[in-house]
């Protein structure tokens, strides 16, 4: 009896320390999912986190932006990039560059943040069309370096469909100058990095991506958001060989041909849109009144009508004007004296009817 006892008091201890351990891992697994939760939404410019909101549809693509409806931000040109970014300690580089492409793969929706801009004229040293193997996978990437500040590489993207990549690619040749505007180009920093020699390269996606020609007539180029990004092939995309090659190629086209005083240069031209038909103003009718002048309120383009007026039945006293005859003009025929006698008006004879010989009765 008593061994049976102390048998059922150790197994009921072993259930209650089995539910305990379980408990606790279902308390661990909870808090777990609770912070990765958190972690994941927070933190989109992971690979693992953006590849499960894709998956979950929490995240969209990037889109394009309108210039009246793009993010606030502040230009840059060359010098103050290198200022700001150049001189970076290395974790702050970093945590800064998070920083950046999160806001850019929001869409800049969840953030206060001002979006540098990237501004000034730049030269074109290479161009390299992007494959699956890239941060962004379709379009060209143009690496040029600025005229105000050769300590400073931009990496432009072009995302544009498969397509349209060889066109892109051509266009964007050796020596062509890029002029971003802060009127026209919004081209958002989404990543820097100082190189060994001390360079600041910088990565930089236009957000409205519209379309661009060159000044030497060899094409137009229209830009598309990117539909996919492979956030695991990280930034920047050039790596260091690519940045050394173009380097050595620029300098070689230098030495060939000199400085180019004038050089194509790359703009930004507006996209032709279809206007509806509903959206044409149409100016609308003005009213008028009593005393038949328009409204003084009359909006800005309308024409106003007048309207007849009705004549007073009551007034007798209009004048009007006697009937004057009409005297010959120099050089026309005369006309008829005044007095001249008119002929009077003869009756015309009634015809007899036929009898029904054929002949007619005449009335002798």
């Amino acid at each position: 009896m008593i061994k049976n006892r102390s048998h059922r008091q150790r197994g009921g201890q072993d259930n209650l320390l089995g539910w305990t351990i379980f408990l606790l891992l279902l308390a661990g697994f909870a808090v777990f999912s609770w912070v990765g939760s958190f972690y994941i939404f927070g933190h989109p410019e992971r690979s693992f986190s953006y590849a499960v909101l894709r998956t979950l549809g929490k995240i969209d693509s990037p889109k394009r932006f309108e210039l009246t409806k793009a993010p606030r931000g502040q230009f840059l040109d060359a010098n103050k990039l290198f200022e700001r970014y150049g001189k970076m300690p290395a974790g702050e580089l970093r945590e800064e560059n998070e920083r950046l492409l999160r806001n850019y793969l929001r869409n800049y929706e969840r953030t206060k943040d001002l979006v540098p801009y990237v501004i000034g004229e730049f030269t074109v040293m290479g161009a390299f069309r992007l494959g699956p193997n890239n941060f962004f996978t379709d379009g060209v990437v143009a690496l040029a370096r600025a005229k105000e500040n050769p300590s400073v590489l931009l990496e432009l993207v072009f995302p544009s469909a498969e397509a349209d990549a060889g066109q892109l690619e051509r266009m964007l040749r050796m020596g062509l100058d890029l002029k971003l505007a802060r009127t026209l180009d919004l081209s958002a920093l989404i990543n820097a990095r100082i190189m060994p020699d001390g360079r600041l390269n910088l990565t930089a996606v236009p957000l409205l991506y519209g379309s661009y020609t060159s000044t030497d007539a060899s094409g137009t180029l229209n830009l598309e958001p990117p539909s996919s990004l492979k956030i695991s092939a990280g930034l920047p995309i050039l790596n260091q060989a690519a940045v050394d090659e173009a380097d050595q190629r620029y300098a070689a086209y230098v030495e060939r041909n000199g400085q180019p005083v004038h050089s194509p240069a790359l703009m930004r031209v507006q996209r032709t849109e279809a206007v509806e038909e509903s959206t044409i103003p149409v100016a609308r009718a003005v009213p008028v009144n009593r005393n038949g002048a328009a409204s003084s309120a009359t909006a800005e383009g309308n024409v106003p009508v007048a309207r007849a007026l009705p004549v007073d039945a009551d007034a007798e006293n209009i004048p009007v004007r006697r009937a004057e005859p009409v005297r010959p003009t120099a050089g026309a025929p005369e006309s008829p004296a005044e007095d001249a006698p008119v002929r009077r008006a003869e009756p015309v004879v009634p015809l007899q009817p036929f009898d029904a010989a054929g002949d007619a009765s005449a009335g002798e």
